[in-house]
């Protein structure tokens, strides 16, 4: 199962032993901390996704997007409230794969108090950010999404969770992504840190399924990322 209904941010990891996604503690003088979220953490995910979509994925859709489905232009409040609530579900899901050792993670960021790195608890944290992704095969994670509250976005989060995501397996030595092919932002981001551009596709706005029919419009690009293991 992928995490289809990520059509702003997709940024889009087997062994033969499946493993649980790891914490990743950031050196001593860091203000960040990443661990596996549980459903615990579902009310803060559930929050930054839906200022993400009244803020993102609503504007951008509307402007370029909706047109090519008039009954999302027409109903774009609708159609937004129905993918934020498949997005939520799909969270759900992986939280609860991540729980039983399967190849599905989802990753949040916790801003550590300046006074706490060195004695943590949940009162001295705050949730800044999430990465979701899942292991294709043995050497291919792909990420469904990273999203980072916006008042801390810029500041390295978004590269920490991918960093993070990129460690959780020994064997993988790649990522995928994917991104509205009118996303300028985030295609200059790609490109800017050193994803390669492999292919132009056609996403059903509904299912978030690739669709076949070759007069389709494109709507996304893929990247391929080759990770870098020290």
């Amino acid at each position: 199962m992928k995490l289809n209904i990520t059509i702003i941010f997709s940024i889009t990891a087997f062994l033969t032993t499946a493993i649980q996604c790891s914490e990743v503690v950031i050196k001593p003088g860091s203000e960040i901390r990443v661990r596996p979220a549980t459903e615990n953490d579902l009310p803060a995910i559930f929050n930054l996704t839906h200022t993400s979509y009244e803020t993102d994925f609503k504007p951008l859709w509307k402007k370029d997007y909706a047109s090519l489905s008039p009954q999302d232009q027409t109903h774009i409040d609708e159609f937004a409230k129905a993918k934020e609530h498949d997005h939520n579900n799909a969270i759900k899901d992986f939280i609860k794969r991540q729980a039983n050792k399967e190849d599905y993670c989802v990753l949040i960021a916790l801003m550590i108090k300046p006074n706490s790195l060195y004695n943590i608890t949940n009162q001295n944290e705050s949730f800044t950010g999430y990465c979701v992704f899942q292991k294709l095969d043995a050497t291919t994670i792909y990420i469904n999404r990273i999203l980072v509250d916006p008042t801390l976005r810029k500041k390295g989060i978004a590269k920490i969770l991918a960093r993070a995501a990129f460690a959780q397996w020994n064997t993988v030595t790649q990522c995928k992504v994917r991104a509205l092919i009118l996303n300028d932002e985030i295609n200059t981001l790609y490109k800017n840190h050193g994803c390669t551009q492999t292919n132009e596709i056609s996403l059903d706005s509904d299912t978030g399924n690739i669709v076949t029919d070759s007069n389709a419009p494109k709507t996304h690009y893929e990247y391929t990322y080759t990770i870098q293991k020290k």
